[in-house]
């Protein structure tokens, strides 16, 4: 099933489906150029899928330009059709799409770990696809490909806003936390022929155009 057919049938907003692009591209052109073996096609799928059900958590009203031109009413409704039927919680919801459409579980499990709290964990383990999948999606902010750093700086008001769900707000927290996620960083980029740098919105836009054609292997009879 193509992703542009299954953004359809979920209905996803437009800046939803662009993070997904944007973070499977990230995702690609590591393992386009990466010295070890990794599952390409689970690396780019878990990132195409990963926030599939993210529109439960969005806050509607905060970027108002994100749900022209359907407008609030289209979205809020959408919304609450996705609470309905998943429940409150985006990640399980993700989950449970990927389910409906028979996506294996290897795939899942790489997406079960994407995600700021989970590092340590991906620090530590062994698993490449998972690694590049996480990393990949810290790369990407609402507004685009970013350093960690840009990353980091931009998104940690908004997540002390939330309290914290997503990001530590205590200091301390917060530091090894970063430290971490440059850990792994280091960790990805010592098996890489190119550099974090290299990887920005120019040398990712043509993979991100390239993705409404790309095929999922899903249990959807289209």
């Amino acid at each position: 099933m193509k992703v542009v057919e299954i953004y359809k049938k979920y209905n996803l907003m437009p800046n939803l489906q662009l993070h997904l692009k944007r973070v499977a591209a990230v995702s690609q052109l590591i393992v386009d150029n990466f010295d070890l073996p990794v599952n390409k096609e689970n690396i780019v799928t878990a990132c195409l899928l990963h926030d599939i059900g993210n529109i439960i958590k969005f806050k509607l009203k905060l970027f108002p330009n994100f749900l022209e031109p359907e407008g609030y009413e289209y979205w809020r409704k959408v919304q609450n059709n996705y609470i309905e039927k998943y429940g409150d919680d985006e990640h399980l919801a993700s989950k449970m799409i990927c389910k409906e459409l028979g996506i294996n579980n290897e795939i899942i499990s790489i997406i079960e770990c994407i995600g700021f709290r989970k590092v340590k964990s991906n620090v530590d383990t062994k698993n490449y696809d998972i690694k590049i999948s996480a990393y990949s999606d810290t790369r990407v902010s609402i507004t685009g490909i970013k350093s960690q750093k840009e990353r980091w700086s931009e998104a940690r008001p908004r997540y002390v806003k939330n309290k914290g769900k997503q990001m530590p707000i205590e200091d301390k927290a917060y530091e090894q936390h970063i430290a971490w996620h440059a850990e792994l960083e280091q960790q990805i980029f010592k098996h890489c022929r190119i550099k974090p740098e290299n990887i920005n919105d120019k040398s990712a836009q043509k993979l991100v155009e390239s993705f409404d054609e790309y095929e999922i292997k899903t249990n959807i009879v289209t």
